[in-house]
């Protein structure tokens, strides 16, 4: 059961992550960037290799950082607890 439940939690973050790409490449809707992060968000759940991927790269990208810091007070909650998971520490 709770491999099935991993394997339904990788789909939908892959399909979270597909979807932002084809958002992001019509300039009608621009919400790739949101779908994205959620994808990853979702993918980071049951992956320890991704969420500290994602530490890393906050760490790296001080911009994309900042950008996770505005997002996270509109996320529902469980992507905060993910975002604050992958949040830099000290």
């Amino acid at each position: 059961m709770y491999q099935l439940r991993r394997i339904f939690i990788r789909v939908v973050g892959i399909g979270f992550i597909i979807l932002g790409i084809i958002t992001s490449l019509l300039p009608i809707i621009p919400t790739g960037f949101i779908f994205n992060v959620l994808g990853i968000l979702i993918l980071a759940s049951t992956s320890r290799r991704l969420t500290n991927y994602i530490r890393r790269a906050r760490k790296r990208y001080p911009s994309l950082n900042e950008k996770l810091i505005k997002l996270e007070e509109e996320f529902p909650n469980i992507f905060r607890k993910l975002l604050k998971k992958t949040k830099l520490r000290g």
